[in-house]
């Protein structure tokens, strides 16, 4: 039976909200979305396997009906969740399909993990030292902040990165204690 390595000990660097955690090669910075984000060399997003889901909070009126809309999304062919796609443009997009609506539930934390690692060998690839990203799975699914923290850690374990890597781990505000709190706990 293969050993996986166990996730990287955290080492505080200090520095007020600004504090990052070493985890492994990798820097983690905490940056709420309301603050400005410097800049990256590629941001995350967290997508559907069907491209329907989005950040934003409110709905706008579309000039299809339902019915074409429904027809639409059945001619569109799914992405696998646990997918990762490049999207070119300055800065990347790494767009990661966590989600799947046809799915009960939405989210499922196998998909978080084969997301969280085919990113992180994309960062490499592209030798990406700066990458933005939000803790998957949290946004429209069931997932608790903790999980998508434990198995972001875990697919930073024994990862080594050239240039050493950068993230900007964007949270709301109203997290970003929680999320400190569950990186010490963490150690």
């Amino acid at each position: 039976m293969a050993h996986s390595p166990s996730p990287p000990k955290l080492r505080l660097i200090q520095g007020g909200l600004a504090r990052a955690e070493q985890l492994g090669q990798a820097r983690l910075q905490i940056l709420p979305l309301e603050q400005a984000l410097p800049p990256v060399q590629a941001v995350v997003e967290e997508q559907d396997s069907h491209r329907l889901l989005d950040t934003a909070t409110t709905l706008t009126d579309t000039p299809e009906d339902i019915t074409q809309l429904v027809a639409a999304m059945a001619a569109t062919p799914t992405v696998a969740p646990g997918s990762v796609q490049l999207i070119k443009g300055s800065p990347l997009r790494l767009r990661t399909i966590v989600y799947d609506i046809e799915h009960e539930p939405i989210c499922d934390p196998a998909w978080l993990e084969r997301s969280y690692t085919k990113l992180f060998q994309l960062i490499q690839r592209y030798r990406l030292s700066a990458v933005a990203l939000p803790l998957l799975g949290i946004a429209h699914g069931p997932l608790k902040p903790a999980t998508s923290l434990k198995l972001l850690m875990a697919s930073l374990a024994g990862q080594a990165f050239n240039p050493p890597l950068h993230l900007w781990l964007r949270l709301p505000s109203a997290m970003v204690a929680e999320t400190l709190m569950l990186l010490h706990t963490a150690d």
